[in-house]
Protein backbone atom coordinates (compact mmCIF):
# COMPACT_ATOMS: atom_id res chain seq x y z
CA UNK A 1 0.00 0.00 0.00
CA UNK A 2 2.81 2.60 0.76
CA UNK A 3 4.85 1.41 -2.28
CA UNK A 4 1.65 2.07 -4.74
CA UNK A 5 1.53 5.74 -3.33
CA UNK A 6 5.29 6.57 -3.99
CA UNK A 7 5.86 4.94 -7.01
CA UNK A 8 3.29 7.39 -9.44
CA UNK A 9 4.86 10.94 -10.63
CA UNK A 10 6.49 13.40 -8.31
CA UNK A 11 4.84 16.94 -7.54
CA UNK A 12 8.22 18.54 -6.82
CA UNK A 13 8.70 20.23 -3.71
CA UNK A 14 10.38 23.60 -5.10
CA UNK A 15 7.99 23.73 -8.28
CA UNK A 16 4.28 21.70 -7.22
CA UNK A 17 3.29 21.92 -11.06
CA UNK A 18 6.38 20.23 -12.09
CA UNK A 19 5.37 16.48 -12.17
CA UNK A 20 8.38 14.09 -12.64
CA UNK A 21 8.16 10.91 -13.30
CA UNK A 22 11.22 8.50 -14.42
CA UNK A 23 8.72 5.61 -15.23
CA UNK A 24 9.83 2.89 -12.50
CA UNK A 25 10.16 2.71 -8.75
CA UNK A 26 12.96 5.42 -8.77
CA UNK A 27 9.61 8.13 -8.28
CA UNK A 28 9.63 6.50 -4.83
CA UNK A 29 13.46 7.72 -4.02
CA UNK A 30 12.49 11.28 -5.73
CA UNK A 31 9.98 11.93 -2.95
CA UNK A 32 13.40 12.84 -0.87
CA UNK A 33 15.88 12.73 -3.03
CA UNK A 34 15.42 16.51 -4.62
CA UNK A 35 15.57 20.22 -3.61
CA UNK A 36 13.35 21.40 -0.97
CA UNK A 37 14.08 24.89 -2.69
CA UNK A 38 13.51 27.11 -5.98
CA UNK A 39 16.88 28.76 -6.78
CA UNK A 40 17.13 32.06 -5.48
CA UNK A 41 15.86 33.97 -8.51
CA UNK A 42 12.83 32.28 -8.64
CA UNK A 43 11.51 32.36 -5.13
CA UNK A 44 12.98 35.44 -4.51
CA UNK A 45 13.29 37.67 -8.11
CA UNK A 46 15.14 40.76 -7.97
CA UNK A 47 18.66 42.34 -8.01
CA UNK A 48 20.18 40.95 -5.01
CA UNK A 49 19.41 37.86 -2.74
CA UNK A 50 19.65 37.44 1.29
CA UNK A 51 21.30 34.24 2.58
CA UNK A 52 20.01 34.01 5.67
CA UNK A 53 21.26 30.83 6.94
CA UNK A 54 24.44 29.21 7.30
CA UNK A 55 22.40 25.91 6.20
CA UNK A 56 21.04 27.58 2.69
CA UNK A 57 20.97 25.77 -0.01
CA UNK A 58 18.41 22.68 -1.85
CA UNK A 59 19.13 19.58 0.17
CA UNK A 60 21.48 17.48 1.26
CA UNK A 61 20.28 15.36 -1.49
CA UNK A 62 18.98 16.78 -4.38
CA UNK A 63 20.03 13.56 -7.02
CA UNK A 64 16.24 14.01 -8.68
CA UNK A 65 16.78 17.08 -9.99
CA UNK A 66 20.34 16.67 -11.42
CA UNK A 67 18.95 13.22 -12.81
CA UNK A 68 16.15 14.80 -14.43
CA UNK A 69 17.69 18.01 -15.47
CA UNK A 70 15.76 20.74 -13.71
CA UNK A 71 15.32 23.37 -10.85
CA UNK A 72 18.92 24.78 -10.58
CA UNK A 73 19.92 28.14 -11.38
CA UNK A 74 20.19 28.52 -15.10
CA UNK A 75 22.81 31.62 -15.33
CA UNK A 76 22.72 32.53 -19.29
CA UNK A 77 25.92 31.59 -21.00
CA UNK A 78 27.94 29.99 -23.67
CA UNK A 79 27.03 26.43 -22.89
CA UNK A 80 23.27 25.69 -23.83
CA UNK A 81 21.47 23.64 -20.96
CA UNK A 82 20.02 20.38 -22.31
CA UNK A 83 16.10 19.94 -22.19
CA UNK A 84 14.89 18.01 -19.09
CA UNK A 85 14.78 14.18 -19.11
CA UNK A 86 17.54 14.15 -21.72
CA UNK A 87 20.22 13.19 -20.14
CA UNK A 88 21.15 9.51 -18.45
CA UNK A 89 17.44 8.95 -17.27
CA UNK A 90 16.21 9.01 -21.03
CA UNK A 91 18.72 5.82 -21.65
CA UNK A 92 16.79 3.87 -18.71
CA UNK A 93 19.53 4.84 -16.62
CA UNK A 94 17.30 5.53 -13.38
CA UNK A 95 17.93 4.94 -9.59
CA UNK A 96 17.19 1.60 -9.59
CA UNK A 97 18.76 0.81 -12.28
CA UNK A 98 21.98 2.08 -11.42
CA UNK A 99 21.79 1.95 -7.63
CA UNK A 100 19.91 -1.51 -7.16
CA UNK A 101 20.91 -3.58 -10.08
CA UNK A 102 22.34 -6.87 -9.46
CA UNK A 103 24.21 -7.51 -6.47
CA UNK A 104 27.64 -8.43 -7.04
CA UNK A 105 31.20 -7.80 -5.60
CA UNK A 106 29.70 -5.54 -2.71
CA UNK A 107 27.64 -2.93 -5.25
CA UNK A 108 23.84 -3.60 -6.20
CA UNK A 109 21.03 -4.92 -4.85
CA UNK A 110 20.36 -2.78 -1.18
CA UNK A 111 23.63 -1.57 -0.75
CA UNK A 112 22.43 1.46 -2.85
CA UNK A 113 26.25 1.37 -4.07
CA UNK A 114 25.88 1.51 -7.87
CA UNK A 115 27.24 -1.01 -10.54
CA UNK A 116 29.50 -0.42 -12.94
CA UNK A 117 28.18 -3.47 -15.16
CA UNK A 118 25.08 -1.06 -15.77
CA UNK A 119 27.43 1.48 -17.25
CA UNK A 120 29.51 -1.05 -19.64
CA UNK A 121 26.58 -2.63 -20.44
CA UNK A 122 24.16 0.15 -21.82
CA UNK A 123 26.80 2.82 -23.10
CA UNK A 124 30.54 2.62 -22.01
CA UNK A 125 31.64 -0.66 -22.41
CA UNK A 126 35.50 -0.01 -21.87
CA UNK A 127 34.90 2.10 -18.45
CA UNK A 128 36.67 0.60 -15.83
CA UNK A 129 35.40 2.86 -13.13
CA UNK A 130 32.80 5.83 -13.16
CA UNK A 131 34.92 8.58 -14.03
CA UNK A 132 34.48 7.96 -17.51
CA UNK A 133 36.75 9.88 -19.88
CA UNK A 134 38.40 11.77 -16.73
CA UNK A 135 34.46 13.68 -16.55
CA UNK A 136 34.40 13.08 -12.81
CA UNK A 137 38.14 14.47 -12.52
CA UNK A 138 36.90 17.49 -14.83
CA UNK A 139 34.03 18.36 -13.08
CA UNK A 140 35.29 18.31 -9.26
CA UNK A 141 37.89 20.53 -10.55
CA UNK A 142 35.10 22.74 -11.57
CA UNK A 143 33.61 22.61 -8.52
CA UNK A 144 36.50 23.34 -6.64
CA UNK A 145 37.12 26.25 -8.70
CA UNK A 146 33.58 27.93 -8.52
CA UNK A 147 33.81 27.63 -4.86
CA UNK A 148 37.49 28.93 -4.47
CA UNK A 149 35.72 31.77 -6.68
CA UNK A 150 32.75 32.18 -4.05
CA UNK A 151 35.08 32.25 -1.33
CA UNK A 152 36.92 35.14 -2.90
CA UNK A 153 33.97 37.00 -3.17
CA UNK A 154 33.03 36.31 0.32
CA UNK A 155 29.70 34.02 0.07
CA UNK A 156 31.50 31.40 1.18
CA UNK A 157 34.17 30.59 3.91
CA UNK A 158 35.86 27.70 6.05
CA UNK A 159 34.53 26.83 9.35
CA UNK A 160 36.93 25.22 11.68
CA UNK A 161 34.57 23.63 13.90
CA UNK A 162 32.10 22.31 11.17
CA UNK A 163 35.36 21.38 8.90
CA UNK A 164 32.98 22.32 6.18
CA UNK A 165 32.69 25.50 3.67
CA UNK A 166 29.36 26.90 4.49
CA UNK A 167 27.94 30.36 3.06
CA UNK A 168 28.35 33.44 5.20
CA UNK A 169 24.83 35.03 5.50
CA UNK A 170 24.34 37.99 4.32
CA UNK A 171 22.83 40.00 1.18
CA UNK A 172 24.63 39.53 -2.31
CA UNK A 173 23.85 40.44 -5.90
CA UNK A 174 21.62 37.33 -7.35
CA UNK A 175 24.17 36.01 -9.74
CA UNK A 176 26.77 35.53 -6.33
CA UNK A 177 23.37 33.24 -4.65
CA UNK A 178 22.63 31.65 -7.62
CA UNK A 179 26.22 30.34 -8.23
CA UNK A 180 26.42 28.79 -4.48
CA UNK A 181 22.58 27.48 -4.92
CA UNK A 182 24.31 25.90 -7.84
CA UNK A 183 27.55 24.86 -6.14
CA UNK A 184 26.11 23.19 -2.91
CA UNK A 185 23.41 21.84 -4.87
CA UNK A 186 25.89 19.49 -6.98
CA UNK A 187 28.51 19.02 -4.37
CA UNK A 188 25.38 17.75 -2.43
CA UNK A 189 24.16 15.08 -5.17
CA UNK A 190 27.78 13.77 -4.94
CA UNK A 191 27.99 12.00 -8.69
CA UNK A 192 30.76 14.28 -9.28
CA UNK A 193 28.54 14.92 -12.72
CA UNK A 194 27.50 11.66 -13.40
CA UNK A 195 24.33 11.65 -13.04
CA UNK A 196 23.34 14.29 -15.81
CA UNK A 197 26.84 15.22 -17.27
CA UNK A 198 25.25 17.22 -19.86
CA UNK A 199 23.43 19.66 -17.36
CA UNK A 200 26.17 19.47 -14.78
CA UNK A 201 28.38 20.71 -17.38
CA UNK A 202 26.36 23.51 -18.44
CA UNK A 203 25.34 24.74 -15.06
CA UNK A 204 29.34 24.87 -14.28
CA UNK A 205 30.26 26.36 -17.30
CA UNK A 206 27.96 28.91 -17.12
CA UNK A 207 27.95 29.38 -13.88
CA UNK A 208 31.89 29.98 -13.43
CA UNK A 209 31.88 32.61 -16.55
CA UNK A 210 29.08 34.76 -15.09
CA UNK A 211 30.96 35.74 -11.96
CA UNK A 212 32.80 38.86 -11.80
Amino acid sequence: PMQQRLVGAVAMIWDPTYMLDFGDDSNMCANCHQSRRAEPNVSDPGETFEIDSTHYGPHHGPQANVLEGVGFAEIAGTTAYPTPGSGHVNQGMTCVACHMDTYADGAGGHTWHPTLSTCTSACHASATDFDVNGFQTATQAKLDQLRDRLVELGVVEWVEEDQAYEPVVGTYPMVQAQAFFNWIGLVEDRSMGAHNPSYVDALLDNTLEALP
